[in-house]
C-alpha cells in the first residue's frame, strides 16, 4: 500500500500510460476467448494471449520494485503450471489447482495496484477511467479461477440446466463469473455446493457496491479536478 504524498504521486505518474495495456489485454481474452473451444492449437494460441495480460500486468507492477519481483513471480508460476496444463489438457488436478491460484493472485495485485492509483489521483484523465474499466473486467476474471478451483475439488459444485457439456468447461465458467459479476443471472448454471454459493454471493455484492463506490469515487476526483 502507499503510504506517504510523495510515493503516492510518484505511483501515479508511473502508472499513466500503463493501463491501457492491460484493458486491450483484458477485452482482448473476453472477446476471444470462444476460440478455445475448437481446437488444440486455437487453445495454444488463445493462451499465448494470456500470457499478453501476463506481460501488461508485469509493466503495471512496475511501478515499484516489490511489486515488480511479486508480479514476475507470480506470471512464472502461472506459465510453469499453465503450459504442462494446456499439454495435458487439465487432466491434473494439482497441475490445475496451481495455475488457477497463481493467476488469481496476479490479477489480484493488478486490482490492489489500479485501486491505489484511482484514489491516489486528484486529475480526471482517461487512464483513471481505463482503471475503473479495467478493475472490473477483471474481477471477472478473477473470480472465474476462484470458480474453477472450487469445480476441480468437487464436480458437482455447478448445476447446469439443459444438454451442456458434461464436463463444464472453464469457458462456461467465465460466462458464469460474469453473469454473476453483473447480477445478470440467466439461470442456465446454478452454484450448488456451500462455497460455490459462497463465493458467487460475494462477488454479486462486489459487483453492486463496486459500481456505486467507483462512481461515488469519479465524481470526487473530476469535482477536484474542476476547481484546480
Amino acid at each position: 500500500m502507499l503510504h506517504t504524498p510523495e510515493v503516492e504521486q510518484e505511483a501515479v505518474e508511473r502508472v499513466k500510460g500503463r493501463v491501457i495495456y492491460v484493458l486491450l489485454a483484458m477485452l482482448l481474452l473476453q472477446l476471444t476467448y470462444p476460440i478455445s473451444l475448437y481446437s488444440t492449437t486455437h487453445n495454444v494460441i488463445y493462451f499465448s494471449l494470456y500470457c499478453g495480460l501476463l506481460a501488461s500486468g508485469v509493466y503495471l507492477a512496475s511501478v515499484s520494485r516489490k511489486r515488480r519481483i511479486a508480479a514476475i513471480t507470480l506470471a512464472v508460476l502461472a506459465l510453469v503450471a499453465g503450459i504442462p496444463w494446456q499439454l495435458t489438457g487439465g487432466q491434473v488436478m494439482w497441475l490445475t489447482l496451481f495455475s488457477y491460484a497463481a493467476l488469481f493472485l496476479f490479477q489480484a495485485m493488478i486490482i490492489l495496484i489500479l485501486i491505489d492509483f484511482i484514489f491516489a489521483t486528484d486529475t480526471m484523465n482517461r487512464d483513471v477511467l481505463y482503471a475503473a474499466c479495467t478493475i472490473y473486467i477483471i474481477l471477472g476474471n478473477a473470480f472465474t479461477a476462484l470458480y474453477m478451483i472450487i469445480y476441480t475439488l468437487d464436480t458437482e459444485a455447478f448445476f447446469v440446466s439443459g444438454s451442456l457439456e458434461d464436463p463444464l468447461p472453464w469457458q462456461r465458467i467465465v460466462y458464469f463469473s460474469y453473469s454473476t459479476l453483473t447480477t445478470l443471472g440467466y439461470g442456465d448454471i446454478a452454484p450448488v455446493s456451500a462455497w460455490a454459493q459462497s463465493v458467487s454471493s460475494v462477488e454479486a455484492m462486489i459487483g453492486l457496491l463496486y459500481i456505486a463506490i467507483i462512481l461515488g469515487r469519479l465524481v470526487s476526483v473530476y469535482k477536484s479536478s474542476s476547481a484546480k
